[in-house]
Order: C-alpha cells, then sequence, then structure tokens
C-alpha cells in the first residue's frame, strides 16, 4: 500500500500542472458550447487533449528518474503505480473539459445519470480488481472508472451535436422555404 501511495503522490504533480490549462480555457468551452461555435470549440478541446497526451508521454519519460530522485532509489517499485495513476489524472482533466460542456448544455438531469452509471459500473471495478489484483487492481480500476465516465459523456455528446446539427439544418430548411 506503502508504494501505491507513494507513485499516487508523484503523479498528482501532473495533475497539479494540467488542471490550470483546463481552467484557463473553461469560460471557453461554456463561450463556445453556447453559442454553438462548434469549430471554435473543437480547436480548444484539441488544443487541451494534445498538452494532455503531451503531458502523460513526457511524465511517463521522467517518472523513473523523479521517483528515483524522490526516494533516494529506495521505492522505485512505486513506479508501476504512478504510471497508471498518472493516466487517472489526465481523464480526470479530459472528464472536467466534457463535464464543462455538458454543464453549457443545462443538462443537470444528463449529468446525474452520467454519475450514477459511472458509480454504479465503479463500484464493480473496484470490488473486483481490488480482489484479485491489489493495489494495481485498484490502480486500473480507476482508470476504468474515468474512462467509462468520459465514454458515457462522450456518446451523450455526439448525439446531443447530432440533434443540434438537426435543428440547425431544419431551421435553415424552414428559412430558405419562408424566402422562396
Amino acid at each position: 500500500m506503502g508504494l501505491y501511495n507513494i507513485g499516487k503522490a508523484i503523479s498528482i504533480y501532473m495533475y497539479t500542472a494540467l488542471f490550470p490549462f483546463f481552467q484557463t480555457f473553461e469560460p471557453n468551452i461554456y463561450k463556445y458550447t453556447i453559442q454553438e461555435n462548434f469549430k471554435a470549440l473543437k480547436r480548444v478541446i484539441l488544443f487541451l487533449l494534445t498538452i494532455i497526451s503531451f503531458s502523460l508521454v513526457a511524465f511517463w519519460i521522467v517518472s523513473p528518474f523523479v521517483i528515483d530522485f524522490l526516494t533516494a532509489g529506495k521505492y522505485i517499485a512505486a513506479l508501476k503505480y504512478s504510471n497508471i495513476t498518472a493516466i487517472t489524472f489526465s481523464l480526470m482533466v479530459v472528464f472536467a473539459i466534457f463535464d464543462a460542456k455538458i454543464m453549457a448544455w443545462q443538462a443537470t438531469r444528463k449529468i446525474l445519470q452520467i454519475y450514477t452509471i459511472s458509480m454504479v459500473l465503479s463500484i464493480i471495478y473496484y470490488t473486483i480488481a481490488g480482489h484479485f489484483f491489489k493495489q494495481t487492481g485498484i490502480a486500473v480500476a480507476t482508470v476504468m472508472s474515468y474512462f467509462t465516465l468520459i465514454l458515457i459523456q462522450g456518446i451523450y455528446i455526439f448525439f446531443k451535436l447530432r440533434v443540434i446539427k438537426r435543428e440547425v439544418g431544419s431551421t435553415n430548411d424552414t428559412s430558405e422555404g419562408q424566402k422562396a
């Protein structure tokens, strides 16, 4: 358990560095979602996902050296947990991006449904993973929980965007018909 906590404590530095990037662009995510400026929204989200991906890869490259230095070479076995929890912290930022987009649509009931489904699945993940795979299983279950949450959010966003595009298309068809 100590190695898990050491690995998690070291990987949280990455989250501490990444979350302010999200917070910087969060008002733009709200603004572009409300304005239905999906081109600008796509640019912001892709920029953030690029930063997250680059940071994760960079963390994986330097984490052996960081753990070695911070633990004076005693707890290098924490590397396994550090790299797994780094994925979790990256997914937490992606979750925040998607959550902001759904919040901008004021879909609080959908958010509650998404969280409820994810919570039930998380309990299942943690129970099975903790029982069979101990601390490594818990670390992986956390990744799976956030991935599931993001997947469900992504599905909702995808279908919501289809509805918006359909409504915009039918509004344009109606206004063109009135002009004729």
